[in-house]
């Protein structure tokens, strides 16, 4: 399974080895600073932008039934350039996308009334209806208690 991680370690890997159309090395820095956060926003954007094409041409029925799995295979790497490209313009950011994503999504989900969480926080106490404090998890009657999580 890829991780967040794992796409970082093998972006900043290839960014210095990445040779573009003419087979010449793609960037002049190693760390791709070479390009301005603008520029990384339109690769990324521009991926997105390929995407979107394939999609409105799978909308209009452009594709016979013979084409429509490559035209989904394509769909796929355009969605994973951009997320490679998204990666990089998080780094280039000083983003750590992963972190980031896990924080948004679990105050997404907080603020929605969800209880789906990305690796959710451990509790470092619960509380019930009467302010009683406990520092373990509660093995009675836990539906009367909320878990406290530290911000």
């Amino acid at each position: 399974m890829l991780t967040f991680n794992a796409l970082r370690a093998a972006n900043l890997a290839r960014l210095p080895l990445f040779k573009n159309a003419q087979g010449e090395v793609a960037h002049s820095m190693p760390d791709g600073s070479d390009w301005s956060i603008g520029e990384w926003v339109m690769a990324f954007v521009g991926e997105l932008g390929e995407a979107c094409n394939i999609m409105k041409k799978m909308k209009r029925g452009d594709f016979s039934s013979a084409e429509i799995h490559k035209a989904q295979t394509a769909l796929e790497h355009e969605f994973a350039d951009a997320q490679t490209y998204l990666d990089l313009l998080a780094y280039r950011a000083g983003v750590d996308l992963g972190a980031a994503t896990m924080q948004k999504f679990n105050m997404v989900s907080r603020r929605v009334g969800c209880s789906v969480m990305l690796n959710p926080p451990i509790p470092i106490a619960w509380i019930n209806p009467e302010g009683n404090v406990l520092t373990v998890q509660p093995t009675l009657n836990r539906d009367r208690w909320t878990a406290l999580y530290a911000l």
